[in-house]
Formats: C-alpha cells, structure tokens, sequence
C-alpha cells in the first residue's frame, strides 16, 4: 500500500472527498483527522482545514516530533489561509516572507522524512464576493502568492500542479464556478479532483 498524505486548506478538504474515486486502489489517502468539523465553517482552520502554511509547518512538525511523518508522498496545498486581508487593515494574515520561509522548512521537513511531495496552486479567489466579512482575498495576492510557492518549489525541483491555471480553464464565473466566496461548486471539485489524481497516479507509477 502507497500512503499519500494529502493537507492543506479548505480547497484540499474539498477535493480530496473524490480524489480516492480516481487513484489506484492500492493508494491509501490519509490527512489531518476533523473532515467533518471543518465543513461547519470552512473559513476557519478547524478539523482537516489546516489552515496558513505556519499552521501546516506545526502540524508537520508535531507529526515528525512524535515520529509519525510516516508517508510515501504528499499534496501540499496552503496560501488561500496565508494571504487573506484583514477588511479593516488590509494586513495579510501571514507575509510574503514569512509565507517563503515557511514553504522551504516545509519542503525540509518532508525530504528530511523521505516524503515526495507535489505543491497544489492557490486556486482563485475574488474581492467582489466578500461581502459584509471580516477578511477579503485578492486575485492579486493569488497570482503574487503563486509566484513565491513557484519560486520555492522550482529550487526543489518539486512539480507544482497548476490548480489555478485548470480551474480558470474551464471558462467558468460567478455561481457557476462558485457555490460562496471562495469555494467551489460539486462538479468543479470532481473536475479538480481528477486533474490531481492524474499526477497522483503518474508519479506513483513512476
């Protein structure tokens, strides 16, 4: 049995519900316990929603403590948590720098644990669909945080999977491609899901 840890936000706690429909059956998915708990409110780090890449670096970290980082590879996704604004400030929850330093203690860690990993874009997000909320996204800070996540994984040479560039090329917007502000509709998240699975199943047969 291969055992693929898939963590990250909210946008992995999605996706993941069909990923196991799509992989090889001798691939075990496991992640970060609370699938159920997370989805009673997705915009907080609760449950199997990881939340910014400080609270995935503890996570690892407490896992690789009680040495239990035990998987054969991993799907990373985190930036969506990391680059919301406060609506009243506009203060990113976690900076630019800190978000790259992050990435590269992360990306340690896994190989320090022989885990190969894949990193998942931050997907879309739009200020216009914030609507009377504490924090708001925007598609700048996407496209901005995406760069620094490509910056760090191209010195790994760690593949990344180009979730923003699929999602936007299924042409879809507003409630089609939308079921609130940031999150996805029941057929996109199967569309996401078996573009990932494409690398899952690649890499395993590699």
């Amino acid at each position: 049995m291969v055992k693929l840890l898939v963590i990250g936000d909210s946008i992995s706690v999605d996706y993941r519900k069909y990923l196991q429909d799509y992989i090889d059956e001798d691939i075990k998915i496991f992640s970060k316990k609370g699938i159920e708990e997370a989805y009673k409110n997705l915009d907080l780090a609760v449950g199997a929603n990881n939340g910014d890449s400080s609270a995935v670096l503890q996570y690892l970290e407490n896992l690789a403590n009680n040495n239990i980082l035990q998987y054969d590879y991993c799907i990373l996704n985190c930036g969506l948590h990391d680059l919301k604004r406060d609506s009243k400030t506009l203060e990113l929850q976690v900076s630019e720098t800190l978000y790259e330093e992050n990435l590269h203690k992360i990306v340690k860690l896994l190989q320090k644990n022989n885990i190969r990993m894949s990193f998942v874009s931050t997907t879309p997000s739009y200020k216009e669909r914030y609507i009377n909320a504490s924090f708001i996204r925007n598609i700048e800070d996407v496209i901005k945080y995406n760069g620094i996540a490509q910056k760090v994984m191209s010195q790994y040479d760690i593949k990344i999977l180009d979730l923003y560039r699929f999602t936007l090329s299924l042409g879809l917007s507003g409630d089609l491609l939308f079921r609130d502000h940031t999150h996805f509709t029941d057929e996109v998240i199967k569309l996401q899901a078996a573009y990932i699975s494409g690398w899952v199943n690649k890499l395993i047969e590699a």
